[in-house]
């Protein structure tokens, strides 16, 4: 995403992303794995950021990211 959330109603449920590896899991075998708990996943290690635009460590999360070549999401 190039532009951080503004509001809890802007940050989504589930990306293309979690859909995707959803359904690859699945195909794999693996059960109780929805694109949601995998939404949660990418959030939980730092794949996407969804802190809000006015969120106080917004800035420090940003700087982590670039110092760990992680880019944007």
């Amino acid at each position: 995403r190039a532009r951080p959330p503004a509001t809890w109603a802007h940050v989504p449920a589930t990306v293309p992303e979690s859909l995707a590896l959803a359904r690859e899991l699945k195909r794999r075998g693996f059960r109780f794995v929805g694109p949601t708990t995998l939404y949660a996943l990418m959030q939980a290690c730092g794949l996407v950021d969804d802190h809000l635009a006015g969120c106080p460590a917004r800035p420090d999360v940003e700087a982590a990211r670039r110092a760990a070549g992680l880019g944007y999401s």
